[in-house]
């Protein structure tokens, strides 16, 4: 890690949670471009979609992985 970097988690680690929040949507832009954001309704295909697969949630036919665990499997897979 660069000094620089090195020098902005330093201060990163004074900043509040939503002072930290800002940061990294702004790096998430940075590398990734903003998000998109779409005005067009979803359309009925989509609701449905939406609709089996929550069904599917509720039922307990799938099961939900949460963020932490499915990034901490990726990091691990891709060892990042």
């Amino acid at each position: 890690m660069s000094s620089a970097a090195a020098a902005i988690l330093e201060q990163v680690a004074h900043l509040t949670d939503a002072e930290c929040e800002l940061v990294y949507r702004g790096l998430g832009e940075r590398l990734y471009g903003a998000a998109e954001v779409s005005d067009q309704p979803l359309t009925n295909e989509m609701k449905d979609t939406l609709d089996r697969r929550w069904e599917e949630i509720v039922s307990g036919k799938v099961k939900c992985i949460p963020h932490d665990e499915v990034m901490k499997n990726l990091r691990a897979k891709y060892g990042i």
